[in-house]
């Protein structure tokens, strides 16, 4: 599998997510410690009973959309990512947004087996390990994930690729 060749870091555009409308906007917690860096369009979950956001504990998997915040004119949203060293008591605070099916985001942080070009259709669940949407085969995913699909490939306001994605399964 590969990342999406993409410069810089994750991007996501909202198309719809009703996370926003309901209310399921968590950003309170910081990130486990072990965790150096935070991109927008990984997958992480608010374990309210371990105080942090991690990978690996309680809850459901929900997506990083953090306020994108450039403090150098020369940089885009591509170069937005978060990290300990940029923070004032070396926590990394995201913003995590629950998703519900029916919820579309456009994204450049995707694993894929397939190439470009024969995307459409194709099944996306979370990789545990790196909180990044990978692709799967619909017979072996597993059914304790929230189900993706890609809609269609596109790109992103800043014209790198990217791909349109639906949540079809929670």
């Amino acid at each position: 599998m590969a990342l999406l060749n993409k410069k810089g870091y994750g991007q996501v555009e909202p198309n719809h997510l009703a996370g926003q409308k309901s209310g399921m906007i968590f950003a309170q917690l910081p990130v486990k410690k072990e965790i150096t860096t935070v991109q927008n369009g990984m997958f992480m979950k608010y374990d309210v009973a371990a105080g942090e956001i991690n990978l690996d504990g309680n809850g459901e998997y929900m997506l990083v959309y953090s306020e994108v915040k450039l403090y150098d004119p020369r940089e885009t949203y591509k170069d937005f990512v978060l990290t300990k060293d940029q923070s004032v008591d070396g926590k990394i605070y995201p913003r995590l947004i629950g998703t519900f099916p029916g919820d579309i985001i456009t994204t450049n942080l995707v694993d894929m087996t397939t190439t470009k070009g024969t995307r459409a259709k194709k099944f996306l669940q979370v990789e545990k390990s790196t909180g990044i949407l990978k692709e799967v085969e619909i017979g072996s995913a597993d059914e304790d994930l929230a189900l993706w699909q890609v809609v269609k490939e596109t790109t992103m306001p800043d014209g790198q690729y990217a791909l349109k994605i639906v949540k079809v399964r929670n």
